[in-house]
C-alpha cells in the first residue's frame, strides 16, 4: 500500500491510501501516518489502543415498567452536522486523547464520561 499525506493541521490529517493501481481510499484522521489502521497487520491492530468510543445506552428510570408507567428509553445525542445543515440523532460517542487514557478500565470509563458533554434525547423503546 502506498500512503501519501495530502493535508495536515493541528486537529486532522488527510491521507491518500493507494491500495491497488488506480484505487484510492482517502482517510481523514487524527492519527500519524505510522499509526494508520489500514496499514497495520491484524496482530499490530490488536495491540492498538482505541482513539474513539461509541455506546448504546438503554435507560430504565425505575427498573419496573409496569408499576412506574415508564418505558425504557434509548439515550441519543442530538447534534448539528454542518455538511447537511441540520440536526441528527446519533449514539453517544467521542474521541479519546492518548495522553488522557492508559487503556485500563477505570481510566477508560472516565475518559468516556468526559466526552459525553452534549445534548441528549430519550427515545421510548416500546
Amino acid at each position: 500500500m502506498k500512503i501519501k499525506s495530502l493535508f495536515e493541521s493541528k486537529f486532522i490529517k488527510v491521507f491518500d491510501l493507494q491500495y491497488r493501481e488506480d484505487r484510492h481510499y482517502y482517510n481523514a484522521t487524527r492519527r500519524d501516518e505510522e499509526d494508520l489502521v489500514a496499514a497495520k497487520s491484524t496482530e499490530e491492530f490488536k495491540k492498538m489502543l482505541p482513539d474513539a468510543v461509541s455506546c448504546v445506552v438503554i435507560w430504565n428510570p425505575s427498573g419496573d415498567d409496569e408499576k412506574s408507567g415508564h418505558e425504557p428509553c434509548l439515550l441519543m445525542n442530538r447534534e448539528f452536522r454542518y455538511p447537511i445543515g441540520q440536526y441528527l440523532l446519533s449514539v453517544p460517542a467521542g474521541l479519546i486523547d492518548p495522553e488522557d487514557c492508559t487503556g485500563d478500565n477505570d481510566t477508560s470509563d472516565v475518559c468516556f464520561l468526559e466526552q459525553l458533554q452534549m445534548e441528549w434525547v430519550l427515545i421510548p423503546l416500546g
